[in-house]
């Protein structure tokens, strides 16, 4: 658990100036990820994007909701290698070799298969757009590929235009152009944050009770405790503000997978499910995301 982080993302950077350069990544931090890669911070970036000529890069979108570190390597690979990886099917690969695919339609297309996944489909994964260009490639899906489900992608207000690189472009331009994007991509991952926050404030108020009793089983645990053993894996309802519910996450999962229908092996992850005080409608991994955050802030 001391490796716990509420973001984690997936993202593709786009070269300003080789418009035919991408590159396909992971962080917990886009914001400072982004700055390593422009070269602000002097420490880390990755080395194919410190290449001559490349820089300043472009975060043009990235994938979100990643449960852990783990988790989001493996989609990392997999969109990097989209023309052998498990994760897709060879019959619908639209990346057939090592060297093909290097255009921006190829690389949103391999998301969708990506996202199209079973493994993935469970995750409720989000897509983030900071450009308006990449949004538009996104929503014509040349290769036409299905999803049992509508994939969920937004874009951030103010998001940027393709800049179409003149001889009346200054490097001033230029680096302005990254700045812009720089901060879209700053603002958006702060607002996760906060989000991420401002429950986490709301559930520690509750715990701060001591006792408190799950809904479901009736058993009590107590993080104000310094037994461990009454420290449990909990969740509480994500209606907090009008709904005090609160359960063990074991309980709830017993529950959610229970109501389920054709349950598998392969398929050992609840989507979610309604909460059973109040019946509003809650998703598995945000359910487990906050679980994850109270015992990492309360110790193991």
């Amino acid at each position: 658990m001391s490796g716990f982080t509420p973001f984690y993302c997936c993202y593709l950077l786009h070269s300003i100036n080789k418009k035919q350069s991408f590159y396909i990544g992971s962080t917990p931090n886009p914001e400072k990820r982004l700055r390593q890669h422009n070269g602000s911070l002097t420490h880390g970036g990755a080395y194919r994007t410190k290449r001559l000529g490349t820089r300043p890069w472009e975060m043009v979108m990235f994938v979100y909701g990643f449960p852990n570190r783990i988790v989001a390597l493996q989609f990392e690979h997999a969109w990097q290698h989209g023309y052998q990886t498990h994760f897709i099917a060879p019959e619908e690969r639209v990346i057939k070799h090592k060297n093909g695919g290097r255009s921006l339609k190829y690389r949103l297309g391999v998301v969708r298969l990506l996202l199209k996944n079973q493994f993935f489909q469970r995750l409720d994964l989000k897509v983030q757009f900071f450009n308006k260009n990449a949004l538009q490639c996104w929503k014509q899906n040349e290769f036409h590929i299905e999803t049992p489900f509508p994939l969920e992608a937004d874009i951030s207000d103010g998001s940027l235009e393709d800049m179409k690189m003149t001889t009346t472009h200054t490097v001033d331009d230029i680096l302005d152009y990254a700045q812009a994007n720089l901060e879209l991509v700053t603002n958006f991952y702060k607002q996760e944050k906060n989000k991420f926050e401002t429950v986490m404030i709301a559930f520690c108020d509750s715990l701060s009770n001591g006792y408190l009793k799950c809904d479901i089983c009736q058993q009590e645990f107590d993080y104000m405790d310094e037994d461990s053993t009454l420290k449990p894996y909990i969740a509480f309802c994500l209606n907090y503000t009008t709904c005090n519910s609160h359960f063990h996450l074991e309980c709830l999962y017993k529950k959610y997978i229970s109501e389920e229908e054709n349950v598998t092996e392969s398929k050992i992850i609840p989507t979610g499910g309604e909460c059973p005080i109040c019946h509003v409608s809650m998703k598995w991994t945000d359910i487990v995301k906050y679980s994850c955050g109270i015992k990492c802030k309360y110790g193991e």
